[in-house]
């Protein structure tokens, strides 16, 4: 009977994919027009080829794919590695279907059923935009994209953005024609409708395929500035490997700080290389958010590169959306105007701080809300000693973000967020901090006992502040690590390639650990304190180990199918004293991703055969 059901099981696949092949056909556009894509694109079926002809179109009005499974084809070719451990990674291209984009003027929604494959194209855009002229959009938390062997030109300004969504982006050439506006040719959100709250809940996954993977593309930026290669936003979870990146940075993500989004959740760059020979000297990339590995990358160049950037905005004094969040200060316990993550109030915070009172004594870190007299409808601390206010209250409170005014005796900063009152409760579960609640009853139905009696920041405003680097799914310690990076334009030894600052909340051998040629598997090694990460064979890893550290094992896993010279390696942390786990594999690269099997059925896993 179980050869029977292997037997049923072979049978149904090999039906699902000659009938799928069947099915496939190719449709042709008459031109290049708008107008006859989406003529093309309309007529043809789930699984068809769209084949977009040589020729110079502008499309100034959306082409749009949705709910069909389809590869649209132009006829641009693109050859070259852009590894750049295979022939220096370069691409270049034959530019034969050339189209100018107007603002989103290709519009693909996708899913991990209706996977949809963009090639062969010479995309310029017209018209400058923040939203992206190229969207490419899934079901939340599937894999429904591949974008590859385009040449596109960039002479205003961001160009591929995705949202919701997990996919491929490969060979393509990104070439900056600008001139010196330095555009991002990639811009990565996680889920739109609650900006990033539904990320956050899911676990974090390092090594997966639950990311937008960005591997084997050549960038070349006409000067270094702006955002890099890539920018990010809403809990993101990009994988940038093995890219050639020219005269720039490689970029980085946003925090829970910039207007409603909570910051990108996790990332993985590695493998790339950078060379700056034009100007100013860059950082690296930078996260605001999140755990972020970084290793294996070479910078080289005339212009020398700053560290990696590891910063949380609430805390280290800059003022970008603390009318959301509100700053992160002690004594500030935020709470949310609404528990529903869609709702854009999840994203408003208040205190439910009472109003300011005349000659009244105020501890240090009171907090107020002002509800007369406050046109920002903002929140207010004393951040100095103990004081008792003047008898009048003042003519007018602040609305700069972490701007003072003084009432006569006391001094009051503006520490962003709402005085609108919020739901009542902390607003999250206490075992469950990346959930939202505005009872116990949502908390106890995930884990019993569980209370929604956890503020935005724990503690009253102390670290581990919410979001911040080297924190994951539930807030729960994610470090950041960086190992084996190198070449002539990185920071100078000995100065560690990531930044960590107590300003910013980012503390080196808690939130972010750094690589050591002496690693001993201590914290006190003679680069110390900068001793983190370790490098060798499995062999050659310390017996005992500190808490937190990690070793890159270079003759284990297999992952790295390639051939590209880039070698093997497994990651293992020391999860207790002198106790190594398993902690990050890489996903297998290249991709396990084509353009011709995306569509077919895939193979089941965790099958049983049952005996009757």
């Amino acid at each position: 009977m179980i050869r029977i059901v292997k037997w049923l099981l072979f049978a149904f696949l090999l039906t699902a994919s000659l009938s799928t092949s069947a099915r496939a056909a190719t449709t042709n556009a008459a031109s290049c027009s708008q107008s006859d894509v989406q003529a093309a694109i309309s007529s043809a079926s789930s699984g068809d080829t769209v084949i977009v002809p040589s020729g110079t179109c502008t499309w100034s009005s959306p082409v749009l794919i949705s709910g069909k499974a389809l590869t649209l084809k132009g006829s641009t070719v693109c050859t070259g590695s852009g590894d750049p451990n295979v022939g220096g990674g370069v691409i270049s291209c034959t530019d034969n279907t050339n189209i100018t984009l107007g603002n989103d003027s290709l519009d693909v929604s996708c899913s991990a059923t209706n996977f949809v494959t963009v090639t062969g194209f010479t995309f310029s855009e017209n018209a400058r935009t923040t939203s992206g002229n190229i969207k490419l959009k899934s079901a939340l938390d599937q894999i429904g994209f591949r974008f590859y062997g385009n040449h596109v030109e960039m002479p205003i300004n961001t160009v591929v953005i995705t949202t919701d969504s997990y996919g491929l982006i490969d060979h393509n050439y990104f070439q900056d024609t600008s001139g010196g506006a330095v555009p991002t040719p990639l811009n990565f959100y996680g889920d739109f409708q609650t900006r990033g709250y539904t990320n956050w809940n899911d676990p974090t996954l390092l090594g997966s395929n639950q990311a937008v993977y960005v591997e084997a593309n050549y960038y070349v930026a006409a000067n270094a500035g702006s955002e890099g290669f890539f920018d990010a936003y809403s809990g993101c979870k990009p994988v940038v490997r093995f890219n050639t990146i020219v005269n720039n940075q490689i970029g980085g993500w946003h925090g829970t700080d910039s207007g409603s989004y909570r910051g990108c959740v996790n990332g993985e760059v590695y493998g790339n290389f950078l060379t700056n020979n034009v100007g100013p000297s860059e950082v690296l990339m930078n996260t605001r958010s999140g755990t972020l590995l970084f290793w294996g990358n070479t910078a080289n160049g005339s212009v020398g590169y700053q560290q990696v950037a590891l910063q949380y905005f609430r805390t280290n004094g800059s003022i970008v959306g603390l009318s959301s969040w509100g700053q992160a200060h002690a004594g500030l316990n935020w709470i949310p105007l609404s528990a529903t993550p869609s709702n854009l109030n999840s994203d408003e915070m208040s205190l439910n701080a009472a109003d300011w009172q005349a000659s009244h004594a105020y501890a240090a870190n009171a907090a107020i809300g002002p509800t007369s007299n406050n046109s920002g409808n903002y929140n207010y601390q004393n951040q100095g000693s103990s004081c008792t206010s003047g008898s009048t209250r003042p003519a007018a409170f602040t609305t700069t973000i972490l701007g003072t005014t003084t009432d006569g005796t006391c001094t009051w900063t503006n520490v962003g967020g709402t005085t609108t009152a919020s739901i009542g409760t902390a607003g999250y579960c206490a075992a469950n901090p990346d959930t939202t609640a505005a009872s116990d009853s949502v908390c106890s139905a995930l884990s019993p006992g569980d209370t929604a009696s956890r503020h935005f920041d724990p503690n009253g405003g102390v670290y581990p502040f919410r979001d911040q680097p080297g924190r994951g799914h539930n807030q729960v310690l994610f470090p950041n690590y960086s190992w084996l990076n190198s070449g002539t334009a990185l920071p100078v030894s000995p100065t560690p390639v990531m930044t960590a600052n107590s300003a910013d909340s980012v503390t080196e051998n808690q939130d972010v650990y750094n690589y050591t040629s002496s690693f001993d598997g201590s914290l006190s090694c003679s680069t110390a304190p900068h001793c983190g990460v370790g490098s060798g064979t499995l062999a050659s890893r310390p017996a005992t180990c500190t808490t937190g550290v990690a070793y890159w094992a270079t003759d284990q896993g297999s992952w790295n199918v390639s051939g590209n010279g880039a070698g093997q390696g497994v990651l293992y942390q020391c999860s207790a004293t002198n106790v190594w786990t398993t902690y990050y594999t890489p996903y297998t690269y290249p991709y396990p991703l084509t353009h011709t099997s995306a569509t077919l059925p895939g193979t089941p896993t965790n099958l049983q055969a049952v005996v009757q």
